[in-house]
C-alpha cells in the first residue's frame, strides 16, 4: 500500500470520529465522562505502541509540558462535546480548523517561524472558511455550542504546539499512549468521574470503542507516514481530507443539512488555505 493510500484512509477515518462524537455526546452522560471514558479507550488501543520505537524523555522540563499539554487537551476534548451536544459535527469540524490559524500565529510570534505571503494567505483563508459557518442571514451569530467550539480550537491548537517542543525529546508513538492514559488519569481527579466512564463503556462501549480506534488508528499511521514523506506534501493531504469527510458524512448520515451551502463553501475555502499554508 503507497504512502498516498494510507494518508487518504488516514484523513477520511480521522473525520469519522466527528460524526462518532456526536452520536455519543447524545448518551446523557457529562461532557467529561466522554473525555474519560474514550481516553481510557484510546490508551488500552495504543498500549501496543509503546513496543515500537519506545523513548521518553528523562527531562522534567519536557514533563512539565507534558503536564500542561494533557490539562489543555483533556479540556479540549470536553469542549469538543459541550460542542457536539448543540451544534452539528460539520459546524465544530469546519470551526476547528481555526486551530491551524492559532497554532500558526503563536509559531510566529513565539516561536520565531517565518511566514511567507502565500502562507499568511492561506492562514487568511482558513480564517475565512470557519467565518462564513458563523453567518446567519446577514450577521455573525454565537451560540453556545460554536463558542464551546471555539474554546475546543483555542485549546486544541496550545495543546498541539506543545506536543511539537514535546515530540522533540519523545517517541511520537509512545506519547500517543502516554498522552492518552494521563488525560484519562486527570479526569479521575473529578467526583464520580471512574464510575460514570465505566458505565458508559458498560452501556456504550461499542460506541466509545469505535470512536477512539478512529483517533489513534490514523495518527499513528499518519505520524508513520510523515516521518518517511515531505512535510508540505503529508500534512495538507492529511488535514484536507480529515476536513472535508466530517462535513460529508454529518450531511449524509446526520442529515445536518442547515446552513448548507455555507458548510460546502467554509470546506473548499478550508482546504485551499490548508494547502497554501503547507
Amino acid at each position: 500500500m503507497s504512502y498516498q493510500t494510507i494518508l487518504l484512509l488516514s484523513g477520511l477515518v480521522l473525520g469519522i470520529s466527528n460524526v462518532l462524537s456526536k452520536e455519543l455526546s447524545k448518551k446523557g452522560f457529562k461532557s467529561h465522562v466522554y473525555t474519560s471514558a474514550s481516553n481510557l479507550m484510546s490508551a488500552i488501543i495504543s498500549l501496543p505502541f509503546i513496543f515500537y520505537q519506545f523513548y521518553i524523555s528523562r527531562s522534567p522540563y519536557i514533563w512539565l509540558l507534558i503536564i500542561i499539554s494533557v490539562i489543555i487537551y483533556g479540556f479540549s476534548t470536553t469542549f469538543s462535546f459541550k460542542a457536539y451536544k448543540r451544534i452539528d459535527a460539520s459546524t465544530v469540524s469546519i470551526i476547528h480548523k481555526l486551530s491551524v490559524v492559532v497554532a500558526a500565529l503563536i509559531g510566529i510570534f513565539f516561536l520565531n517561524e517565518v511566514y511567507t505571503t502565500k502562507k499568511y494567505f492561506g492562514l487568511f483563508l482558513i480564517f475565512i472558511s470557519s467565518v462564513v459557518i458563523l453567518y446567519e442571514g446577514k450577521k455573525i451569530t454565537f451560540n453556545k455550542g460554536i463558542i464551546f467550539a471555539l474554546f475546543m480550537a483555542f485549546t486544541s491548537a496550545i495543546a498541539g504546539v506543545l506536543d511539537k517542543l514535546i515530540l522533540k525529546d519523545f517517541s511520537s508513538f509512545t506519547y500517543i499512549f502516554i498522552n492518552n492514559l494521563l488525560v484519562f488519569t486527570f479526569f479521575t481527579l473529578s467526583k464520580n468521574t471512574v464510575k460514570d466512564s465505566m458505565r458508559l463503556i458498560k452501556t456504550h462501549g461499542n460506541l466509545v470503542f469505535l470512536n477512539s480506534i478512529v483517533k489513534v488508528i490514523p495518527w499513528a499511521a499518519f505520524i508513520w507516514v510523515l516521518q518517511k514523506t515531505d512535510v508540505s506534501q503529508t500534512i495538507p493531504a492529511y488535514k484536507s481530507l480529515s476536513l472535508i469527510s466530517p462535513v460529508i458524512l454529518g450531511i449524509l448520515f446526520l442529515k445536518e443539512t442547515n446552513r448548507l451551502s455555507q458548510k460546502i463553501l467554509g470546506t473548499i475555502i478550508g482546504v485551499l488555505g490548508i494547502i497554501l499554508l503547507y
